[in-house]
């Protein structure tokens, strides 16, 4: 028999437990209400970006300007967030800055800063013609997309022959760094990825996982991921569509000589945090 107080005490933690519930609760895909509001107009993560710091983009930009040729080169920009990437090539002179954005809080925050050349995205279909960029890229877009194969897809058939695609997103077989993911939060969990990203390297298939999406008053980075991006299947992906790998990296920000010594090991590229990865369109297909 429970004594008053200890009765008490016993509702509160059965309270607290509830209330952690509610917050932090995965989401059925199926729920395509709750997926769009969290997604696509989640003004916390648009907070985030806005407030990140400058290093952020580094090394996207870097890529994205060793690039192009020249600054009237076409460069289009799939989910541009906030738009920092494209308003500072537009400071730098860069002209044919393309941009398009399933948020219409994220466009919206993008138009204020002056940008032109900004479209509403659906999700699938890029309006864009064919051949018609130099350089495509997708900053930390990937994960949270519905179909991976055709998002791929799309912005490899807009690029010209000779151009490039560069994407950019979490490594969720990240296996020697924590992250925010709760899932990837502590040392034993991401021990599962081991046999994970050996069983990826054997077979000769792409896949795009899906992962349940994270729901809790305190958003966390990839809170929305909804696909278990990593490098190996991207490498694959653009393998085997026409397209060959120039550069494969699993830090996003990191770009000096000690990482790209240490990603030279084999295997060990995949184990990192983040997926970074440059491909080129082939002039023919193979």
């Amino acid at each position: 028999m429970a004594f008053p107080l200890e009765k008490q005490n016993k509702q509160k933690s059965q309270k607290r437990q509830v209330d952690f519930v509610k917050q932090v609760r995965p989401v059925n895909r199926s729920d395509l209400s709750i997926n769009k509001r969290f997604n696509y107009e989640n003004s916390q993560y648009l907070e985030r970006l806005e407030n990140s710091g400058g290093n952020l983009h580094s090394k996207y930009l870097f890529f994205i300007k060793k690039l192009l040729s020249g600054k009237k080169e076409p460069f289009l920009d799939v989910g541009f967030g906030g738009g920092r990437a494209l308003k500072i090539l537009s400071d730098e002179g860069y002209v044919n800055i393309y941009g398009c954005e399933i948020s219409s809080l994220f466009l919206k925050a993008a138009v204020a800063k002056g940008l032109k050349n900004l479209t509403f995205y659906k999700g699938k279909n890029l309006i864009y013609k064919d051949n018609f960029f130099r350089v495509v890229g997708s900053f930390t877009v990937l994960e949270h997309v519905e179909d991976p194969t055709v998002f791929l897809t799309e912005q490899i058939r807009v690029t010209k022959p000779g151009g490039y695609i560069i994407v950019i997103c979490p490594n969720f077989l990240n296996f020697f760094f924590p992250t925010s993911y709760r899932k990837l939060n502590k040392f034993y969990k991401r021990l599962f990825n081991i046999p994970k990203i050996l069983k990826k390297l054997m077979s000769d298939k792409y896949t795009f996982e899906k992962l349940e999406l994270i729901i809790r008053k305190d958003f966390q980075s990839d809170d929305d991921a909804v696909n278990l991006t990593n490098l190996i299947d991207i490498e694959k992906f653009f393998s085997r569509n026409n397209c060959q790998i120039v550069f494969s990296s699993g830090f996003a920000i990191s770009n000096n000589f000690v990482t790209r010594l240490i990603e030279s090991l084999p295997i060990v590229r995949y184990c990192f945090p983040s997926c970074f990865l440059v491909a080129k369109k082939n002039n023919k297909k193979i």
